[in-house]
């Protein structure tokens, strides 16, 4: 009886689609980091690699922004800065799933992006008097080799 032959560092087998088993384990990753009120410029939240496939995330409004304006939470990526949450209201708490509640649909979640992927946020308001808001946002991918 003979073993398996185990990959070289940083190789893992992938099946017939393409899709890589992190660790042998078929593995979802997920990615996560807050943005607040006083992100009213384009803040980074994190990267994907090469090969992320988008598969579900969500928005969580952990802090109510307050503006006496419109508040307005927008998270995509440099080529689109609102793929995922376009305009979406941040006055009251909640979680939004896959582009519900957006104002304009969300980037395909089956594309797989060739390059790293920058994903950034910003908070939006008519009248910039904010002293509270936090979100979350939660990203989770699958890596296709």
């Amino acid at each position: 009886m003979s073993l398996p032959k185990i990959p070289t560092a940083n190789v893992y087998p992938s099946d017939k689609l393409g899709f890589a088993q992190p660790k042998y384990g078929g593995a979802v990753a997920v990615k996560w980091n807050t943005f607040a009120y006083t992100d009213t410029t384009t803040k980074e939240l994190f990267r994907l690699p090469a090969g992320a496939f988008v598969i579900d995330f969500f928005l969580d409004v952990t802090t109510v922004f307050n503006s006496s304006g419109t508040d307005l939470l927008i998270v995509g990526t440099v080529a689109n800065d609102d793929a995922y949450v376009a305009n979406l209201s941040g006055a009251a708490l909640g979680r939004t799933r896959a582009g519900a509640g957006a104002t304009t649909p969300i980037l395909d979640l089956n594309v797989v992006f060739t390059t790293e992927t920058v994903i950034n946020a910003k908070f939006t308001q008519s009248v910039a008097d904010a002293t509270t808001g936090v979100a979350l946002f939660t990203l989770f991918y699958i890596v296709k080799t």
